[in-house]
């Protein structure tokens, strides 16, 4: 076969085009945005806190995530046997808590989770009626139900719906998250019209000591543990501005905690136990609550450590404080970096240089070498790609530039490997002599007339 430069001009202008089409492709098609959102945050070091498009309107923005310096200790009141009879009944009935909910407010609380469940059997409707007004007094009044995984489902109730969100709108694989569709037993008390609903455990699920889960699927919704609502209602995200990736994290907002959980929904508690001021729910009715609690809008808590309390409730409850305390605690956005693309005009110009590099550097005869200077090229367009973000802070489209010079090679080998055609020459035919019969003695030759 004649060799010649034709191969690689070809490559070139087949290289060239592949990025020029990526160049205009990439930030209008999801996939290639996504893949090419990936590299960047390789590139730019800031892994998955990128946000933007890409393009000149919406240029890429790499997100300034730091940990909150000062988070104060959460309150937990907690109900015991109550010797000293300070309430009606135990568990408090809904009397107790208009008068325990009363006095938060009186103190500046305005949030409070109640890890236990409220079931009356006969309550007094009047002061049914007080317990609600006065949750829907609190700025965020959370209920924690155990859920389960029955045999006969039942509706998403209003004050789960409130605070969840749609199980399509779950990035990641997100078919391992735990199903639930039920309550166990009756259908217990609501609150108010304000009031917000979390789990508090899953019965279908066991409970860990390491773990923690904060999401599950009901129905086409999935729902959030009490201790997330908490967080969810305190920081006043809309359910649209969460954003959940199974085997990611979760984001509460653009500017809340960024909340690491594996496919399952979990987190990872802190082996640290956290800070926590504790006193008995008692305290609230003789007023002698320790010094700090509920200060500086630490959220409150109110959980059931009675013994006939059932035993996975009871160790609920104290792992709580460590849940708030990783969530509270998450890391979240302080700021944004924009990086904008360069001129058209000088992205296509380096688009063509490195076209033409690409082909002048696959000049070998030689495959491998073609292939080693081929990576080479791929890992020096890396090297200036990610000093170009970093340090100028300019960022041109990193997939286009980086499918350059694979696309040169692939180009020399299919048009060099095509044209290595073999040419094959038949042998000619030799034809077959017949033998002359010999002449009979006498007999004359006959000559040819002319």
């Amino acid at each position: 076969m004649i060799r010649t430069a034709y191969p690689r001009l070809t490559a070139a202008v087949a290289s060239l085009g592949v990025g020029l089409l990526l160049l205009a492709l990439t930030p209008k098609v999801d996939f290639l945005e996504e893949a090419d959102r990936k590299w960047f945050g390789v590139l730019s070091g800031k892994g998955s806190v990128v946000v933007g498009r890409g393009t000149l309107e919406d240029p890429r923005r790499t997100e300034e995530i730091a940990v909150p310096e000062d988070v104060p200790p959460a309150g937990v009141l907690f109900l015991d046997e109550d010797p000293g009879e300070y309430f009606e009944e135990s568990p408090p009935v809904p009397t107790d808590l208009a008068v325990v909910l009363s006095r938060l407010k009186a103190m500046g609380v305005e949030h409070l989770g109640i890890g236990y469940p409220l079931d009356w059997k006969e309550p007094d409707t009047l002061a049914l009626d007080a317990m609600r007004a006065m949750m829907d007094r609190l700025d965020g009044t959370v209920l924690g139900y155990q859920l389960n995984n029955g045999t006969v489902g039942e509706p998403v109730p209003v004050a789960f719906q409130l605070c969840s969100i749609a199980y399509a709108d779950v990035g990641g694989d997100r078919s391992k998250l735990p199903v639930v569709n039920s309550l166990p037993g009756e259908l217990p008390e609501f609150g108010g019209e304000r009031t917000r609903a979390g789990f508090t455990l899953l019965g279908n699920e066991d409970q860990e000591t390491e773990r923690a889960y904060l999401l599950a699927r009901w129905d086409d919704r999935v729902v959030f543990s009490l201790p997330l609502v908490a967080a969810i209602v305190r920081l006043e995200v809309p359910p649209e501005e969460i954003e959940v990736e199974a085997g990611n994290e979760i984001r509460l907002g653009s500017k809340g905690p960024r909340i690491p959980i594996d496919f399952r929904g979990r987190i990872r508690l802190p082996e640290v136990e956290p800070e926590v001021i504790k006193a008995p729910a008692t305290a609230m009715i003789s007023r002698t609550l320790p010094e700090g609690f509920g200060e500086r809008e630490a959220p409150v808590y109110l959980v059931d450590e009675r013994l006939g309390t059932g035993k996975f409730l009871r160790e609920w409850g104290e792992t709580l404080p460590r849940v708030d305390a990783l969530i509270r605690n998450a890391p979240h956005r302080v700021g944004a970096r924009a990086v904008p693309r360069p001129h058209p005009l000088v992205e296509m110009i380096a688009l063509v240089a490195v076209a033409l590099g690409g082909a002048w550097l696959l000049r070998s005869q030689d495959v491998l070498k073609r292939t080693i200077w081929a990576v080479a090229l791929c890992v020096a367009v890396a090297v200036l790609l990610a000093v170009a973000i970093r340090f100028f802070t300019v960022a041109p489209v990193p997939l286009a530039f980086q499918m350059v010079p694979v696309t040169a090679l692939l180009a020399v080998l299919l048009i060099e490997g095509g044209g290595k055609i073999e040419v094959v020459r038949a042998k000619p035919e030799v034809e077959e002599e017949t033998p002359t019969p010999p002449r009979k003695p006498g007999s004359k030759k006959k000559r040819r007339k002319r």
